[in-house]
């Protein structure tokens, strides 16, 4: 099995739990022992509180999650407003509270599309899973240490409220790769001269991969006894992503055996040539493409000053 898997993630385990419980599943249905299971790895945490997407790489599969790791992400959430604490999420005990009169559907909307049209600097939370000089942020939280964090440039592409009921706001938001959702609705609340924390938070999209087709790790234990031990049967499902098509969200290129037989040699002068012959275009956001042989993925070519083959599989 080499590929990636499509989770539903519930409220409640880490990330890395949901993965652990994914482990015995399949060591019973390939009849192997956790020694000889195929690598696995999620491609971005969902904190404990929160629900919803999950992509797990498995086997060779690994080999991609970084791709997967910078994909956009979508979520559906719900912001309490005029209560806060160090978190920013419902995982914590409320610590302050605040006053939401000023806050109004026509100011909040407002706001979210001009977050959309700005730029927008995020420092990230102590509570973060993000490493300073090699620690976590939140291991030193722990410790009572707060550190100085860069702020980070966060790219939002899509943000509007879906329902407001005071103190409830709820709305959907799609981000770039590394930005917290719950440090996002922070300083929406202050920029609204309030203070909100996050109540509920659903993952629903990562690139090209959405919630509806992922499945619970029960429901997918399920799915692979319905298989009766047939691999091929058990990869029909739709919460499957076969290798090749984990990067279906970059654009891709197809080439010919030849050329597929160079860029398997490790031959960067085959990235010029491709861009010479006109397969390799460079378009805004665009710098990373992905060569298929027919559905074979074989290599991706990035565009840095000049094209040149960034990994060969």
């Amino acid at each position: 099995m080499r590929g990636a898997l499509l989770i539903n993630k519930t409220v409640g385990p880490t990330s890395a739990e949901v993965v652990d419980s994914l482990k015995p599943v399949l060591c019973d249905f390939l009849s192997v022992t956790k020694r000889d299971l195929p690598a696995l790895g999620h491609t971005g945490t969902l904190d404990p509180f929160a629900s919803g997407l999950l992509i797990v790489c498995v086997g060779a599969g690994t080999k991609l999650s970084r791709y997967l790791l910078n994909e956009t992400k979508t979520y559906r959430a719900t912001a309490q407003f005029g209560i806060g604490n160090a978190s920013g999420d419902c995982s914590d005990p409320v610590t302050e509270t605040g006053d939401f009169s000023r806050v109004t559907l026509e100011a909040a909307s407002r706001l979210a599309i001009d977050f959309c049209a700005r730029e927008y600097w995020q420092t990230p939370p102590m509570t973060s899973a993000k490493k300073v000089d090699g620690k976590k942020l939140y291991e030193l939280a722990r410790q009572g240490i707060e550190v100085d964090r860069k702020p980070v440039l966060c790219k939002i592409t899509n943000f509007r409220i879906t329902r407001f009921e005071l103190p409830l706001v709820e709305f959907e938001v799609t981000v770039s790769s590394g930005t917290f959702i719950r440090t996002l609705a922070q300083d929406f609340a202050k920029e609204l001269q309030s203070i909100a924390i996050l109540n509920t938070l659903t993952r629903t999209q990562i690139g090209e991969f959405r919630l509806e087709q992922a499945v619970t790790v029960e429901q997918y234990s399920k799915i692979l006894e319905s298989s009766d031990r047939n691999i091929a049967e058990a990869k029909k499902h739709e919460s499957w992503i076969g290798f090749d098509q984990i990067l279906c969200g970059l654009p891709r290129v197809s080439i010919n055996e030849r050329e597929s037989t160079w860029l398997r040699q490790g031959r960067q002068e085959t990235a010029k040539l491709l861009a010479e012959r006109g397969k390799l275009t460079l378009a805004e956001d665009v710098s990373l493409i992905a060569c298929f042989e027919g559905e074979q993925l074989v290599a991706t070519i990035r565009f840095e000053n000049d094209w040149k083959i960034e990994r060969v599989f």
